[in-house]
């Protein structure tokens, strides 16, 4: 813990417990000693000077009337007045002088006042163990005063925190927390709650420091205890200062200085000048530093605290080191002109070197930047080596597509005339009932509805090739588009058996351009027939789940491995021929990606070799 926190709670060790002496001497039958008491309790807040005179005062008082009790209080409270005035040798021997009336008098509860204040005396000494076994002792005599021993509790408790023994500490903090609870006269519960807060302080969380503190300086402002309250703004102070934020600890140093000097027509304290020294060394002005040593220095001296006297030695001998430092610079200063003036007979040896080093560097410079521009210029050609390879090969996918897209379009548009070409050869014929006529004329015609259609896809696509596709979204409902796309399919695998069940509802609705859904599907579902054996099933289907709608054609087929599925829609694939020789031109999965994806979907296959194939088309739902 900082050596600030241990002064605030030596303030506490001195002021809390004879503010409870005081109290219980006032509720004696010594009537006759209270106006002094009150006049004592005022003046010990606000100056100890005129505290010790009234003692004094009382102390003849009860010398007169033989008055043991008096007497030892007496000098207990003169004791409190000399250690609040930092005199903590004459403090002690007035203890002592208490404890051994109380002693010859057997008086128990006076004894545990005596050794209550010498657990005080010990704090201030920095010999906490010591004062720790004082305030036990102070235990075991008086444990009639519950003031005394919530007084006890505390110091203990602080003293093991002082101790870094924080375990042992907790117990007391709790009795003192179990005993009290917050209120006009818990100051037993802030007191408490003040050694949690230097347990904080001490494991360095700072901030978790600011409430409980200002908690205490409301509760003790109501109170005030101006004194107290001037300690508390200083503990304030030192969080600041180690939070770094210097103005809010500057402001809290200056309050207490308010309190100390106009309220209470006092010096400044220990405590005041231990917080400026830190603050001015923290805002790098050590003379200002320096100067507070002084003014600390004298008022050490001033309480005839010998043992103190070795902070501010340690103090003035780091300002004094510092000076030193300043000294030693001068004179390396000194020493640095005079290497300076040797240099000098250097320099012309030096130039001549310079020179030498200078032509072989301008030489290397030049080697340097010519090897720099032969290796530019040699990236510059791998680049364009790149260029002019990547140049060739799209103009390969380009060829390589166009002639796909040659077969694809004699692939779609022969079959179909041929078709239509033998169907008006037979009409001519004449061998064919007007019914049977009817009937291949109304087939022709569909056969030449979609035909068209079919066309218009491929131009489409091979439109979109070169300008750019299209797209022209709307609600469209797949049962419809499924039964149309079935009619057309059914006849071309009536041959090979291939049994097209399909399982959408009326509720099934995507936001799609028509056509290009309907030309993407019925080329999965082409495929699928082209793939699968005689007399299988192909099934087409679609799941709505979240705003998506996911359109599947899945077949028990042939299936496809690995290196298949990895060049499937590129242009670089190979077309392969159905169960039944049906041949292709390995363009229409490429149609099929470029349709969806130009609609906002995405088209996934799952295949295995010899089980078959499941193409997804993945759209927004409508």
């Amino acid at each position: 813990m900082g050596n600030f926190v241990k002064l605030i709670g030596l303030f506490i060790a001195v002021w809390v417990p004879f503010l409870a002496i005081s109290q219980q001497i006032t509720a004696t039958d010594h009537s006759e000693f209270d106006s002094l008491h009150a006049e004592y309790f005022y003046a010990i807040d606000h100056s100890p000077d005129s505290a010790l005179e009234l003692i004094n005062n009382l102390y003849a008082k009860a010398l007169l009337n033989n008055d043991y009790y008096e007497i030892g209080y007496a000098l207990c409270l003169k004791g409190e007045a000399y250690a609040m005035k930092n005199e903590l040798e004459m403090a002690g021997s007035f203890f002592h002088r208490a404890l051994d009336l109380f002693t010859e008098h057997n008086d128990s509860m006076g004894k545990g006042y005596a050794f209550h204040g010498l657990g005080t005396i010990a704090d201030n000494l920095g010999r906490y163990e010591d004062a720790i076994a004082f305030y036990k002792l102070g235990l075991e005599y008086d444990t009639t005063l519950i003031d005394d021993v919530f007084i006890a509790w505390f110091n203990i408790a602080r003293d093991y925190i002082y101790l870094d023994s924080t375990k042992k500490a907790l117990p007391y903090i709790n009795q003192l927390k179990r005993q009290f609870k917050r209120g006009e006269d818990s100051s037993g519960y802030y007191l408490a709650l003040e050694l949690e807060t230097d347990i904080k302080y001490e494991n360095g969380n700072y901030k978790d420091c600011l409430k409980p503190v200002m908690q205490c300086v409301v509760f003790y402002k109501k109170l005030g205890y101006k004194a107290y309250l001037a300690s508390l703004y200083y503990y304030l102070c030192n969080i600041y200062a180690e939070l770094e934020d210097l103005e809010k600890a500057k402001f809290y140093l200056n309050k207490g200085l308010h309190i100390e000097t106009v309220l209470m027509q006092s010096e400044p304290s220990y405590y005041y000048y231990d917080m400026a020294i830190h603050l001015a060394k923290l805002n790098g002005d050590y003379q200002a530093a320096f100067n507070a040593m002084l003014n600390q220095k004298k008022l050490t001296k001033k309480s005839k605290n010998v043992d103190n006297s070795s902070l501010f030695k340690v103090v003035e001998q780091e300002y004094e080191f510092r000076e030193k430092i300043k000294t030693a610079e001068r004179e390396k200063e000194l020493l640095a002109k005079e290497k300076q003036a040797e240099k000098k007979a250097f320099n012309a040896a030096r130039n001549y070197f310079r020179l030498v080093i200078a032509l072989v560097a301008f030489i290397a410079i030049i080697l340097a930047f010519l090897f720099y521009k032969l290796r530019k210029l040699n990236s510059q050609l791998r680049v364009q080596n790149s260029e002019i390879e990547k140049s060739n090969t799209q103009l390969t996918e380009s060829n390589k597509l166009k002639e796909k897209l040659m077969g694809l379009i004699a692939h779609d548009t022969r079959n179909p005339l041929a078709a239509t070409s033998s169907g008006l050869q037979l009409i001519n014929s004449g061998h064919l009932s007007k019914e049977e006529e009817k009937l291949l004329i109304n087939a022709l015609a569909t056969s030449s509805e979609r035909s068209l259609e079919e066309l218009d896809g491929v131009i489409r696509w091979a439109k979109a090739q070169l300008d750019g596709m299209n797209v022209e979204l709307k609600t469209v409902k797949l049962e419809n588009l499924m039964n149309e796309i079935l009619v057309s399919i059914q006849p071309i695998f009536q041959e090979k058996g291939i049994e097209f069940i399909s399982k959408f509802t009326p509720i099934c609705q995507v936001k799609a351009d028509e056509q290009l859904l309907k030309h993407a599907i019925k080329n999965l579902m082409v495929n699928a027939g082209k793939f699968s054996h005689p007399n299988d099933k192909v099934t087409v289907g679609a799941d709505i789940n979240n705003g998506t709608c996911k359109i599947y054609v899945s077949d028990n087929g042939v299936g496809m491995n690995e290196s298949q599925l990895e060049s499937l829609f590129s242009a670089s694939s190979v077309s392969f021929n159905g169960t039944k020789n049906e041949k292709g031109t390995g363009l229409g999965l490429i149609q099929c990606k470029e349709f969806v994806t130009n609609m906002g979907g995405t088209i996934s296959v799952t295949s295995a070799l010899n089980k078959g194939t499941t193409f997804t088309i993945t759209l927004p739902s409508s």
